[in-house]
């Protein structure tokens, strides 16, 4: 009697001595004096969601998604791998479910996005009145921030700052793949 065997894949022989029953879904019976019973493996599927789905650069690594494998008496949650999940970009997340001998294997991936952070570039001078001397006057210094910590110096662009009158001052930053561009 066959019937009260854990389902695991395989073949099984043997004789029936019993009247037959109504296998389960994942069973194929061959019937007379001798019995063959075949066990599948059970069909999975997998689902991986992701929320939410777009995150600005800010230096640490994204781990939104969660996984799922399904199937016929199973629901369980699996591990998630990320690549490229810190920097601005496209990011992976998939899943792996090896499967048993009872349920098929079962994978799948999904993606999400992490945009370049925003930058501000100040322009400072001190002082801002000077005397002229003839020469090019440099009192000014650039800063460029982000919220995720960036902190850079630069070396302004000077206009009209050797004769009397107003001078300008300007930085320009250019970005990186991370940070947008300023000015």
């Amino acid at each position: 009697n066959y019937m009260n065997t854990a389902a695991v894949a395989g073949s099984y022989n043997g004789h029936c001595t019993a009247a037959a029953q109504t296998a389960p879904a994942l069973w194929s019976v061959t019937y007379g004096s001798d019995i063959k019973i075949t066990v599948n493996q059970a069909a999975t599927g997998g689902s991986i969601s992701c929320s939410p789905t777009n995150f600005v650069y800010d230096g640490t690594a994204k781990t939104p998604c969660t996984a799922t494998v399904t199937g016929a008496g199973l629901s369980t949650s699996v591990p998630v791998t990320y690549s490229g999940n810190v920097h601005a970009g496209t990011a992976t997340a998939s899943f792996s479910y090896a499967g048993n001998g009872t349920y098929a294997p079962a994978s799948g991936s999904t993606t999400f996005t992490i945009t370049p952070n925003s930058t501000t570039t100040t322009v400072t001078c001190n002082p801002i009145s000077l005397v002229e001397t003839g020469q090019p006057l440099t009192p000014c210094t650039a800063t460029v921030t982000a919220t995720d910590g960036l902190n850079i110096s630069g070396i302004p662009v000077y206009s009209n700052n050797v004769a009397p009158g107003t001078a300008t001052a300007s930085y320009t930053y250019p970005g990186d793949a991370d940070h947008l561009g300023s000015r």
